[in-house]
């Protein structure tokens, strides 16, 4: 799976639900229920100091079922679904 068409079509997503399989850093494989673009849950008081994106590999969202945001690495993605498309 490229990450690149990966990206374009988690971008594409519009706050879609969708699913993800990937495996984390500790080597656990993990399914998980997201969206992005979901700005509900940012802190009304965020930190003065900016966050520079050092690593575009990584793809920030929010968890559906833990409701809270996560990330994870495009690299180690192993399935993605959403609607009808399904990239492995």
């Amino acid at each position: 799976m490229n990450t690149e068409q990966l990206r374009k079509e988690i971008n594409k997503t519009n706050a879609s639900l969708f699913r993800v399989s990937f495996v984390k850093a500790n080597g656990e494989h993990r399914t998980m229920y997201a969206k992005v673009g979901i700005k509900r849950f940012l802190s009304k008081n965020p930190n003065k100091r900016k966050v520079q994106r050092t690593n575009n590999d990584v793809v920030c969202v929010f968890d559906m079922e833990s409701k809270s945001y996560k990330s994870f690495r495009l690299s180690s993605v192993t399935e993605f679904c959403c609607k009808r498309i399904i990239l492995k």
